[in-house]
């Protein structure tokens, strides 16, 4: 087969590389010298988000942006991220950071606005407008307003990017084990409609509930009817798992961390013994990790119409899986486990990265 347009290939390659590298960056300079102009934790959540999943976001929605615009775009990205490093003022750092989330944002939304046939589709556009509003609020303490609203914009956040996960992810992997099972002379996988509709709502319910720090009830009955939305799915996908690559699997996986970090936020209001950043990484690390790491190499595979890379994909995959677990046990097990979890963390980003590289 002929292989992609060079265009389409750079673009894709330019972002999901960056977004490895600034992945990998990031938890080492979060360990070991975080920026002064921020909290260590929040800086680290900010980065995550809207550097890396920016970044991953922009590489795979980017397709047919022109190359001038993905190298500006790509150059305030990077911008944004070397900035809090540098001496530069705060207030120049968190409008570069607010300007690159709104060009990634604004971009990605307008290909689906165009492109837009069914209702159920605007979700994306939403979701992604509300991601460049929480980045806006996030950076407000700067400038001295909306003091204390940094920790409610960072989970907001999270849950936003957790819920074009669940929703994007999850229609792109339920029509792929639709086609294996059939392929396998199995009957069609048909998505659940009317459970899919509901989960973002749920996930909201979350969101909210967690950012405003109070509303226990509403956290426990949204996280656990979300979690178990999201297992009915998997059950739905269970007869044509056995015939799964490790993409599918990888992306199945992100949605059982998902699910599991769910469960035991949903447990967090009734004292459960421990810590709420515990399934706060599973949906993190797990869910957000495997789930963007796999788009990433799936996506570089199919666009330029090569193998997916199997013993990379599966490595990178498992060592998220065990960064995670291993992360999620930290506070019982001791510092040791931070550190482990971060090298299998930065190991996996550059499995990624060594295929971005690979021509």
């Amino acid at each position: 087969m002929a292989p992609a347009s060079a265009s389409r290939t750079q673009t894709h390659r330019l972002f999901f590389a960056a977004a490895a590298i600034q992945a990998a960056l990031s938890v080492v300079i979060w360990a070991f010298a975080p920026p002064d102009t921020a909290t260590p934790a929040g800086w680290h959540a900010h980065e995550l988000l809207f550097g890396y999943a920016s970044a991953v976001i922009a590489g795979f929605l980017f397709a047919k942006t022109s190359r001038p615009v993905v190298l500006l775009v790509l150059l305030l990205w990077a911008a944004a991220r070397v900035a809090w490093i540098f001496p530069v003022s705060p207030a120049v750092a968190a409008g570069l950071s607010v300007s690159a989330t709104a060009a990634i944002s604004g971009i990605s939304a307008r290909g689906f606005l165009r492109g837009a046939k069914q209702v159920r589709n605007f979700v994306f556009p939403l979701l992604l407008g509300l991601l460049l509003c929480c980045d806006l609020l996030s950076q407000m303490h700067v400038f001295g307003m909306a003091e204390g609203m940094e920790r409610a914009a960072i989970l907001l956040a999270i849950y936003i990017v957790v819920a074009l996960i669940l929703v994007m992810g999850g229609r792109i992997a339920g029509a792929a084990f639709s086609g294996l099972n059939q392929r396998a002379g199995g009957a069609r996988i048909a998505p659940r409609l009317g459970l899919e509709r509901i989960l973002p709502f749920l996930v909201g319910g979350v969101a909210v509930a967690a950012a405003a720090d109070g509303f226990p009830a509403l956290l426990a009955i949204c996280a656990w009817l979300a979690a178990g939305v999201i297992c009915l799915r998997m059950l739905d996908w269970l007869p044509a798992l056995r015939l799964a690559g490790p993409d599918l699997w990888g992306l199945a996986a992100a949605q059982v961390f998902i699910a599991a970090g769910l469960t035991g936020i949903g447990l967090q209001p009734f004292g459960p013994g421990w810590s709420a950043t515990a399934p706060l990484h599973l949906l993190t690390i797990g869910g957000i990790g495997i789930a963007t790491v796999t788009m990433m190499l799936k996506t570089t595979a199919q666009r330029e119409r090569q193998e997916p890379g199997r013993r990379l994909m599966t490595t990178a995959v498992l060592l998220l899986g065990f960064a995670a677990v291993v992360r999620a046990m930290a506070e019982g097990v001791g510092p040791t486990a931070y550190a482990i979890a971060a090298i299998a963390w930065c190991a996996a980003m550059l499995c990624c990265l060594a295929r971005m590289l690979r021509r």
